[in-house]
C-alpha cells in the first residue's frame, strides 16, 4: 500500500463514527429513554407543583376580593393595613433569616470551622447559636485530644534521607492559640502525620486542650 493509500485510509477511520452492535444500541437507546422519562415526570411534577400553588393562591385572592366587597370602607382599611404588616412580618423574619445566617458563617470563620457545619450550629438567635458553637468545639476538641495522643504515641525520629519541612512560627501553627485551625489540623494531619506531630508537640497540645467531657 503506498503512502496516499495509507493517508486515504487513515481519514476514513478518523472520520468513521463509532459502530455497536445490535444489543448494544439496544440498551443505549433503552438508557436514553429512561433517562428522557425520567426528565419528563420531573418536569411534570414540578410543573404540576407549580400549577397547584397558583390555583390557591387564586382561590385565596378570590375569596379575599368576595370578602372584602361586603365589608364596609372601614372594614377594608383595617383588613387592607392587617395585610400590609403581615407582609412586613414575613419580610422582616426573612431578613433577620439571612442576618443569622451571616452571624453563624462569620462565627464559624472566626473559630476556623468549616462553614458547611452551619445547619448543625445555627440556632433561633445568637445566643443559641453561639450555645451550640462551644459544644462543637468542645466535641471537636476532645476527638482532635484523642488522635493526638494517637499521634505522638508513634512518634518515630525521621529517617535521615527524608527531607524536613521548614520551620513554622508559632503564631502560624494551627493548633497554636492564635492561629488555631481545626481545618487546617485536618489536612495536615491527613497529608502529613509527621508534621503534625511536630505542630502538636511545638506548642505542648495535649496539655494545653484538654477538655473536660460533655455531660
Amino acid at each position: 500500500m503506498n503512502d496516499e493509500a495509507e493517508e486515504k485510509q487513515g481519514q476514513v477511520t478518523e472520520n468513521s463514527e463509532p459502530t455497536f452492535t445490535d444489543e448494544q444500541q439496544e440498551r443505549i437507546d433503552q438508557l436514553i429513554a429512561q433517562k428522557v422519562a425520567k426528565e419528563r415526570k420531573r418536569s411534570e411534577l414540578k410543573m404540576a407543583e407549580q400549577e397547584k400553588q397558583f390555583n390557591e393562591r387564586l382561590e385565596s385572592e378570590k375569596k379575599k376580593i368576595a370578602e372584602r366587597a361586603k365589608m364596609s370602607a372601614e372594614e377594608r382599611a383595617q383588613a387592607e393595613q392587617a395585610d400590609r404588616e403581615k407582609e412586613l412580618q414575613a419580610k422582616s423574619a426573612e431578613y433577620d433569616k439571612k442576618l443569622n445566617e451571616l452571624t453563624t458563617k462569620s462565627m464559624l470563620i472566626d473559630e476556623g470551622i468549616s462553614r458547611d457545619m452551619l445547619p448543625l450550629v445555627m440556632g433561633r438567635n445568637e445566643d443559641e447559636t453561639s450555645r451550640n458553637l462551644e459544644l462543637l468545639k468542645k466535641y471537636g476538641q476532645q476527638i482532635k485530644e484523642s488522635v493526638t495522643a494517637e499521634l505522638l504515641k508513634g512518634k518515630q525520629a525521621p529517617a535521615a534521607s527524608t527531607p524536613r519541612a521548614p520551620q513554622i512560627a508559632v503564631k502560624d501553627n494551627p493548633w497554636s492559640e492564635d492561629a488555631w485551625n481545626l481545618t487546617e489540623q485536618q489536612r495536615i494531619c491527613t497529608e502529613d502525620p509527621d508534621r503534625a506531630r511536630e505542630l502538636i508537640a511545638q506548642v505542648g497540645a495535649i496539655s494545653r486542650y484538654h477538655v473536660t467531657p460533655v455531660e
